[in-house]
C-alpha cells in the first residue's frame, strides 16, 4: 500500500476519482485504463512527497494536476470509443444511402415523359430570302433551294436555329443543337 493512501479517506478519494474518470469506457479497457491512471496519480503523489509535501496534501495536489475526472473521462472515452463511433457512423451512412437508393427507384429505369415546346415551322422557312444566283451570298447562309436562276437562303445564326421544331414535310421532331440536327 502506498504511504499517501494510509487513511481510508485518501483511498476513497482516489477510488472515487478513478471511478468517475473511467466511467463509460468499454469494459474490456476500463480496468487497464484505471490501473494506468492510478499508477500515474501515485507517481505524482511521490513527486510531491519528495518535494516536501505531506502525503495527504500530495494526493490532493496530484488529483488537482490530473484535472477534473469528468474531463479526463471525456478524453479517455474519445480515445477508446472513437473506432466504435466511426464504425457506427459508417453503418448509418451506408444504411441511409441504401434507403435513399431504394426510395429513388432502386436502379430500375423508368420512362420519363415531358412536354417539349416545339415550333410548327422551321425557322429556315420563316426567314428565307430569295435572290438571283449572281447576288446570292456564299458565307454564313443556309441554301434552301435553287430554281431557275434564283437562290433562296436563310442566315445561319446559331441562336436562331437552336431548339426544336416540327418539320412540315416529315412527321418527326428535329432538334437542333449548335450546327447539328438530331432527329428524335
Amino acid at each position: 500500500m502506498h504511504a499517501a493512501l494510509s487513511s481510508p479517506l485518501a483511498q476513497a478519494n482516489l477510488d472515487r476519482y478513478l471511478r468517475r474518470a473511467t466511467l463509460g469506457l468499454p469494459p474490456e479497457h476500463a480496468q487497464e485504463v484505471r490501473d494506468e491512471l492510478e499508477e500515474h496519480a501515485l507517481g505524482l503523489v511521490d513527486r510531491y512527497v519528495l518535494t516536501g509535501h505531506a502525503p495527504q496534501d500530495a494526493l490532493r495536489l496530484a488529483l488537482a494536476d490530473l484535472g477534473s475526472p469528468w474531463q479526463v473521462g471525456l478524453s479517455l472515452n474519445g480515445v477508446h470509443n472513437m473506432p466504435k463511433l466511426i464504425a457506427l457512423t459508417a453503418g448509418v451512412a451506408l444504411a441511409a444511402s441504401a434507403a435513399f437508393y431504394a426510395l429513388a427507384g432502386g436502379g430500375t429505369f423508368r420512362e420519363v415523359t415531358a412536354a417539349l415546346p416545339a415550333l410548327s415551322q422551321s425557322p429556315l422557312e420563316t426567314k428565307k430570302l430569295c435572290v438571283l444566283d449572281a447576288e446570292a451570298p456564299t458565307r454564313d447562309v443556309v441554301i434552301i433551294s435553287r430554281e431557275a436562276g434564283k437562290t433562296c437562303y436563310a442566315p445561319s445564326q446559331k441562336a436562331l436555329y437552336q431548339g426544336a421544331y416540327i418539320n412540315g414535310s416529315c412527321s418527326f421532331v428535329v432538334v437542333t443543337e449548335g450546327d447539328q440536327d438530331l432527329a428524335v
